[in-house]
């Protein structure tokens, strides 16, 4: 994971060679991080693009034509690429990229597959040509500037090139923050004149214009084979072939094994079918805990480990004494928007761990099996409103579909059990009286009640507009044609709030000095998951049935039929108070107050804290989260105000 920026001036005089240059090197200093070697390259036409990278497949390449092409990421499937262009011997992505769009032109996206970033500058045509791949697993952030293009996958690379654009910071966004909230905006940023691309989408860029179109969409397809153990089959090609895809480039690998399915799964695949004997054997990394504030994992650890091959390495990381704010500065100076993430030191202690110990670069992580294999509980929907009521009765699980995001689901089925068809009706009366009596918003949070609202500054709801703002996009009439289960599920992988995530894990672990990826969030295997019935996705109570039954004979037993997932609430507790965390706390609500109280309610925040403070549990994650989001926050406007100048 490396990073790229440019800059490409448009017609006019406004920014002249020597003003592209300083500019540039301004980018190309916010670009590097740990671990990351720059290099740069300028080209007539007015256009510079810069790279970084450190996994050995981002880079930058021109040819004897002046055109030029820069990448963050990996393409997949590059042997059968070279066939398709006609290739002998192996070229670097980057070449290969470049190759490509010789020969298919705007059409390059379209043919080529992987996890990347990449910008093209073709000097024939002077155009510059940006792209993501289709997941989208990492940023494209630009602004057209005075009628110059400036770009680059982090934010910070444009507000070092043009410092005026620090002043169209949106204040609306960091209140959001403040609610943790994210509006389905998909190319808002934190400033008005930066937008960002979107997943699977092209920019162009041509005589001072910007253009922006997307150029593949998720949605269900036909699969061939009956349902059962041949869709099973498939489903594991596939997703063998994504944790493949995955380990390109690496000089050594590992995987995070925490115990749960998705991690689990990857590992089992990696070291047993796919790097089993190899030279360099796979490391199985492993974050534990001592028991004391929270679940301990480590029966379903040791049940993976009981099964791998002798040759496998294990790093096993005790997380339990790490301070949530140690390196507060890092959180927030790595970033040029507060970190979403509330876990983010407890995430990061152990792949620090591994690159100080080992020689892995490559991380494979099991972020994205929830959303990408999906729970599936809504399969029962489709069973009541069919009134197949004796198939219901035997997939009812209690105890799973109590954990399902929704709790609304036991409620429904309880009135198609008992109203039948009469329960669509009644429930939709029940949701419009509680969205009117309750101020129920978009997000489903009632407002006024005990969850996030009370830290945020009083007048938010009404100043946000949070019903037009939050709203989801209505469904189409192809959406609305779809099963419940599949629609449920396209939705999920689709909505904004996924893109703004794998995003926010890209920031928080760039400068590791590992690569992490992440082998359930391949395009191909979301295509199929997505596509399979409902009956695919839970079966005899268990949801994510598809990989639980595709996995038999390599997931030990207790891990493939486990129900419950990990809450790390009271180990992020204990985070935030080791290593004098509440003076950092204290600081913040207390010193910070008044850069805070635009945003929060101070005085509810500073009530939380003395809660904290005094040793009690906090009964509720989002209180602990709203003063994590205080301090980040606090942090970052400071950070802010203080920000490098570059004068032109």
């Amino acid at each position: 994971m490396g990073a790229l920026a440019g800059i490409c001036a448009g017609p006019g005089e406004a920014w002249h060679e020597e003003k592209i240059r300083k500019a540039a090197r301004q980018s190309l200093s916010a670009i590097q991080s740990s671990g990351v070697n720059p290099s740069s390259h300028h080209f007539e036409g007015g256009a510079l693009l810069s790279a970084a990278g450190y996994a050995g497949l981002d880079g930058l390449y021109h040819d004897n034509k002046g055109n030029a092409a820069v990448i963050e990421g990996r393409l997949d499937d590059v042997a059968e690429l070279a066939d398709a262009l006609g290739v002998a011997g192996q070229l670097e992505d980057v070449a290969l990229l470049l190759t490509a769009y010789d020969r298919w032109g705007l059409d390059v996206v379209e043919n080529i597959k992987g996890n990347f970033t990449f910008a093209l500058w073709d000097a024939g045509q002077k155009q510059l040509l940006a792209a993501r791949d289709a997941i989208g697993f990492g940023p494209l952030y630009y602004a057209l500037h005075e009628g110059t293009l400036l770009f680059g996958s982090r934010m910070e690379a444009l507000l070092r090139a043009a410092p005026q654009l620090r002043a169209g910071l949106r204040h609306e966004i960091l209140e959001d923050y403040a609610a943790s909230a994210i509006a389905y905006d998909e190319d808002r940023t934190l400033y008005d004149g930066i937008k960002r691309l979107h997943p699977a989408s092209l920019l162009v860029f041509k005589n001072g214009c910007v253009e922006t179109k997307t150029y593949w969409r998720l949605a269900p397809k036909e699969i061939s084979g009956d349902c059962g153990e041949a869709l099973g089959d498939e489903f594991l090609a596939r997703f063998t072939k994504a944790v493949q895809r995955r380990m390109r480039g690496a000089s050594q690998i590992a995987s995070s094994l925490s115990g749960g399915l998705d991690s689990s799964s990857i590992t089992c695949l990696l070291h047993k079918r796919l790097a089993s004997g190899g030279a360099r054997p796979p490391v199985a990394l492993s974050s534990i805990f001592d028991g004391k504030n929270g679940p301990d994992e480590r029966d379903y650890m040791d049940a993976v480990w009981r099964t791998l091959p002798a040759s496998s390495r294990k790093l096993v990381v005790d997380s339990s004494e790490v301070a949530a704010f140690e390196k507060l500065d890092r959180l927030v100076s790595d970033h040029s928007q507060p970190l979403w993430m509330p876990n983010a030191a407890i995430a990061m202690h152990p792949v620090e761990e591994l690159r100080d110990r080992t020689n892995v670069n490559v991380l494979l992580h099991g972020h994205g099996g929830d959303e990408v294999v999906y729970h599936g509980a809504t399969y029962l929907f489709e069973l009541a409103e069919k009134g197949r009521w004796g198939e219901l009765w035997r997939e009812l699980d209690m105890e799973s579909i109590s954990r399902n995001p929704s709790n609304k689901l036991v409620y429904y089925l309880w009135l198609m059990m008992t109203l039948g068809p009469a329960a669509k009706p009644v429930w939709r009366v029940r949701q419009a009286a509680a969205l009117r009596l309750c101020k129920q918003n978009a997000l489903g949070w009632p407002l006024g009640a005990e969850f996030w609202p009370r830290h945020v500054r009083a007048r938010y709801e009404e100043d946000q507009r949070l019903f037009a703002r939050f709203a989801r996009p209505h469904p189409t009439d192809d959406l609305r044609a779809l099963p419940r289960s599949q629609r449920e599920h396209l939705l999920i992988l689709t909505d904004p709030l996924q893109a703004y995530g794998r995003e926010a894990l890209h920031h928080q672990y760039a400068g590791a000095g590992v690569e992490i990826r992440y082998p359930f969030w391949d395009a191909e295997l979301a295509e199929f998951s997505v596509s399979l019935p409902g009956s695919e996705k839970w079966k005899n109570g268990l949801g994510r049935s598809i990989l639980r039954r595709s996995m038999n004979g390599l997931l030990p037993t207790e891990v493939a039929q486990r129900k419950t997932k990990y809450n790390f609430k009271g180990y992020l507790a204990r985070s935030m108070r080791n290593g004098g965390g509440e003076k950092v706390i204290a600081h913040a609500v207390y010193d910070q107050a008044d850069d805070l109280a635009s945003y929060f309610d101070v005085a509810k925040l500073q009530k939380t804290f003395e809660t904290f403070r005094s040793g009690e549990d906090l009964q509720e994650g989002v209180a602990l989260f709203a003063l994590w989001r205080a301090v980040i926050l606090g942090a970052w406007l400071q950070k802010n105000r203080e920000a490098p100048a570059y004068v032109h």
